[in-house]
């Protein structure tokens, strides 16, 4: 359940933060899209993680 909150909760201030600065627009299609880029990389993590293996020291 925090993997959807988490990105959902950051996105979305990221965009209330645009409306009250003026900066940049606030449109409901950046939330759906960059909600859509962080699922796609939830799916292709574990594809990737295969390939490129990154080994913490």
């Amino acid at each position: 359940m925090k993997l959807i909150f988490i990105p959902i909760v950051a996105i979305a201030l990221i965009e209330i933060l645009q409306f009250f600065t003026h900066r940049g627009s606030m449109d409901i299609d950046d939330l759906i899209l960059n909600l859509l880029g962080v699922f796609i990389g939830y799916l292709f993590f574990p594809s990737f993680n295969r390939i490129v293996q990154i080994n913490p020291r």
